[in-house]
């Protein structure tokens, strides 16, 4: 009954409601969904966003895990939730609603930057669990957002 609901809905949850299904690049599906989240917390105050984004990586880590131990694989390509709710840590504080090209740079930036793993990302994702499935992602969008808040100011100077 209700246990078997709950179950197969963390299991969506952690997959990005399919998302994770996705045979190329299912990670940039799942960072894609947080685009739009991005989108709808831009318009907020700076500090709503930072707890906003505090939340959702809060909430990441534990439908991580559950996806971990469902799919009986460490971090599987498949469990998404990580890219999609951390993504928007890359754009707080920058004005993406009025700037898509500046969006679709912080974008293609933190996915190359999830890819290759710069420190300490490859060390948080051998932590294990839903904390080293989220914690690699979040050090991603930090970079990512370091970049572009330097990168905005420094144009903004111009």
């Amino acid at each position: 009954g209700d246990v078997y609901k709950r179950q197969d809905f963390m299991g969506m949850l952690s997959i990005g409601f399919g998302l994770g299904c996705m045979p190329f690049i299912p990670g940039t599906a799942g960072a894609l969904a947080g685009v739009i989240l991005s989108l709808y917390l831009c318009r907020l105050h700076v500090w709503k966003q930072l707890l906003a984004v505090s939340v959702m990586i809060i909430v990441a880590i534990p439908i991580s895990e559950y996806g971990e131990r469902h799919f009986a694989s460490k971090d599987p390509s498949s469990i998404v939730i990580d890219e999609l709710l951390t993504f928007p840590l890359a754009t707080i504080g920058l004005p993406i609603h009025q700037h898509p090209i500046l969006l679709v740079g912080v974008f293609m930036t933190n996915r190359i930057v999830d890819w290759t793993k710069p420190p300490p990302a490859r060390a948080a994702e051998s932590i294990p669990g839903g904390v080293g499935i989220v914690l690699d992602d979040v050090v991603a969008s930090l970079w990512t957002l370091l970049i572009f808040t330097i990168g905005w100011r420094w144009y903004r100077r111009q």
